[in-house]
């Protein structure tokens, strides 16, 4: 885990009940359970979808991402006022997220992430999507759609609505 990322869940934790982190059990999450935690952060993607796949994926914003992913942790911010550009970084670390998370339960449905035993459902979903999220390295190659031309693809297609 990048030390940073320690760093921003040992606050969190400290934070949410007063302890350090080094003195809670943690319970695993596997695959199945991830996807629930990580699926509520689609109604923060999904009005924004349209213009979010018209950017490309620019690794310069990745700090601001991060900044945004301690601002949810730490201050309930509901990245409402975030940029499109440090909100496409974290949409697409959110689809390579899920991608993981689905991958790991229709298969082995590993254990991939923790959180402390003693957090409510509220606090542990924050505290696994800043596990999975904050200064996530993704395991996939970035697909640039930002150029894609729908248009054409639909030319032969009839307006009417079926």
């Amino acid at each position: 885990m990048n030390p940073e990322t320690f760093h921003l869940l040992n606050a969190f934790y400290e934070q949410t009940l007063g302890k350090p982190l080094e003195s809670c059990s943690l319970v695993g999450f596997n695959g199945q359970d991830t996807v629930k935690i990580l699926w509520s952060l689609n109604e923060i993607f999904i009005p924004h979808l349209h213009r979010l796949k018209t950017l490309r994926y620019k690794t310069q914003y990745e700090p601001e991402a991060d900044e945004a992913i301690k601002n949810l942790v730490l201050n309930g911010d509901d990245w409402s006022s975030l940029p499109l550009t440090v909100l496409r970084i974290l949409f697409e670390r959110h689809q390579q997220g899920l991608l993981l998370c689905i991958g790991n339960a229709t298969g082995e449905n590993r254990v991939i992430a923790y959180a402390p035993a003693d957090l409510n459902d509220n606090t542990r979903a924050t505290f696994v999507i800043a596990f999975l999220l904050h200064a996530m390295v993704l395991p996939f190659p970035v697909a640039d759609e930002s150029q894609l031309d729908i248009d054409s693809m639909l030319e032969y297609q009839s307006d009417a609505l079926h």
